[in-house]
């Protein structure tokens, strides 16, 4: 009732005039005009975004008789789109913040290459040659002394190799390819058995399946695994280590379990996180790396990977990856 016998220019805002008398001379010439993006006035006099739609009405001998007008409200439209501009536009943002992280933690990566492990390399080389040439003149305490130089030094090379290791899964290039477990776990029990001289340990491992997996990931993540079990088990004097698989909920889950020393599960989420450790140093050597390379490797094999354990009773490692059934 408002509207009738007004002229149309009242629901268009002035800056759309223009555009409203081309779309009505276009329509007039017996061309229809069918979604075209336009803004009319509410009666507040705010703006509403449309898609317009104008056809030319007829008498039965095609004397024009005026112009049918469908507009259509696409407010929300118009707001979901800007939303998505947003959040594509925080997407380029976060990607670009992460391409430069990125490129920070290879610079980091071969600093911590170089520059850092030139001084260690001078100082292990130095207290090397004190031991040798002047290990005679120095008493107990200095000789001591000289002891801890060369354990931290070490302590420290092999932290730095740990960091690196950490740091170049996020560049890897993953490539699969189908792995048998079982030799693959005997192969990492006898590397590490050899260094483990006089250790007696009862090895319990089942039949394990072929798998598709980076052979580098897959074995970088059981060599750390399994090395903690072997490392746990160390103040036992009949050491246990079961290693064995099993189907679950669409997953093969494939499990190393200890009679170790265990930990509190308070503690369970602390264990995959770098440098984190929940034993001493002086009880049991280690970085605090290992596990955190482990949750990385199976996450970039799209598993998953957590921990059961109780002190004084052992820890069990479970690791969840995708398995069709592959077969050789």
């Amino acid at each position: 009732e408002e509207l009738i016998g007004k002229p149309i220019k009242m629901l268009v805002p002035k800056s759309r005039h223009k555009q409203a008398a081309e779309l009505l001379e276009i329509c007039k010439a017996g061309t229809s005009v069918k979604n075209v993006e336009a803004i009319r006035l509410r009666p507040d006099g705010t703006e509403i975004p449309i898609l317009l739609t104008l056809s030319l009405l007829s008498d039965e001998a095609d004397n024009p008789l005026g112009i049918a007008s469908i507009a259509t409200d696409i407010s929300k439209h118009v707001e979901i789109e800007q939303k998505l501009h947003e959040q594509n536009q925080t997407l380029e943002f976060t990607t670009k913040q992460l391409t430069e992280s990125n490129q920070e933690l290879k610079s980091f990566s071969y600093s911590v290459s170089h520059d850092l492990r030139s001084p260690l390399r001078a100082i292990e080389g130095f207290s090397g040659l004190l031991e040798e040439e002047y290990s005679a003149v120095l008493d107990e305490e200095g000789r001591r002394i000289l002891k801890v130089i060369r354990d931290n030094t070490q302590r420290m090379d092999h932290l730095i190799t740990d960091i690196l290791q950490l740091s170049r899964l996020g560049q890897k290039k993953i490539k699969l390819e189908r792995i048998d477990l079982n030799n693959l776990i005997r192969g990492i029990k006898a590397e590490l058995m050899q260094g483990s001289p006089g250790r007696s340990i009862q090895w319990q491992i089942g039949e394990l399946p072929l798998i598709k997996a980076d052979m580098t990931l897959i074995k970088q993540a059981f060599t750390n695994i399994i090395s903690n079990a072997i490392k746990f088990t160390g103040t036992r004097e009949k050491a246990r280590i079961e290693i064995g698989s099993k189907q679950e909920d669409g997953q093969l889950v494939l499990h190393v379990k200890d009679n170790g020393v265990g930990f509190d599960m308070q503690y369970v989420d602390k264990i995959f996180e770098v440098f984190q450790r929940l034993h001493p140093e002086d009880e049991f050597k280690g970085t605090g790396v290992g596990l955190a390379i482990a949750r990385r490797v199976t996450h970039q094999l799209g598993g998953n990977i957590r921990a059961e354990s109780e002190i004084d009773k052992g820890t069990t490692i479970f690791i969840g990856l995708q398995h069709e059934g592959e077969t050789l």
